[in-house]
């Protein structure tokens, strides 16, 4: 009997525990990926209005709005570095967040690809424990003799906020499945007691009953 009470609460356990872990990886991978996409769009958005206000200062070659520009897109918080960058890929003008962000790093691939390309180029780089996101939108004008390009805009983002939401939710969908498990446990464990009690009055044989009465309660 005791054998097969513990299988029955092993079994309750694995079921719940296989059910709670994938609705926990569930939620954990939407809010993921929607906090990721919430990025994209904003780094696209970034990216344009870099481009469209770059193209009309390059054209008139004014760097000074530019740079306040660059300024006022700190005000986004995961944006770690903005730069205009020449045809070469050299800065032109330049906002960090931190002035200890170290040297910039040109991607060559990604650079010539946006020099070719109307759309903005993405991609997810790792530099040591640090994920980030960086954008080249190529900046251009229109003129008689057709398409000039004149630099490329270039938007680093940091993931940094976006993981640390995601391990919260992480921590709290564990928080919320082990406090369930307890619960369920806890309320499988009285109710199959009460259920096998009822069971054995149920079956046993009314003498036998009486007796197990009458030694738990004495003579009436």
């Amino acid at each position: 009997m005791e054998t097969s009470k513990k299988k029955f609460y092993l079994t309750v356990f694995g079921l719940l525990a296989a059910a709670l872990a994938l609705s926990t990886a569930s939620a954990v991978y939407f809010q993921k990926k929607r906090l990721e996409g919430e990025l994209h769009l904003r780094a696209l958005a970034l990216a344009r209005t870099f481009q469209h206000i770059a193209s009309e200062n390059l054209e008139r070659r004014q760097t000074a709005s530019v740079q306040i520009f660059l300024d006022s897109l700190m005000a986004d918080p995961d944006l770690e570095e903005a730069h205009l960058l020449d045809l070469h890929g050299a800065p032109v003008v330049s906002k960090l967040r931190h002035s200890t962000s170290g040297a910039f790093r040109l991607n060559p691939d990604l650079f010539s690809q946006s020099l070719k390309a109307w759309t903005p180029q993405f991609a997810d780089v790792k530099e040591g424990e640090s994920r980030y996101q960086i954008v080249y939108q190529r900046a251009w004008s229109e003129e008689l003799s057709g398409i000039s390009t004149l630099g490329v805009c270039y938007l680093k983002f940091n993931y940094y906020r976006l993981d640390r939401e995601v391990w919260r939710v992480i921590a709290l969908e564990l928080f919320m499945t082990g406090l369930f498990v307890i619960l369920v446990l806890t309320a499988v464990l009285l109710f199959s007691s009460q259920i096998a009690r009822a069971l054995r009055r149920a079956f046993s044989p009314p003498e036998l009953y009486a007796r197990a009465s009458k030694e738990c309660f004495g003579a009436e």
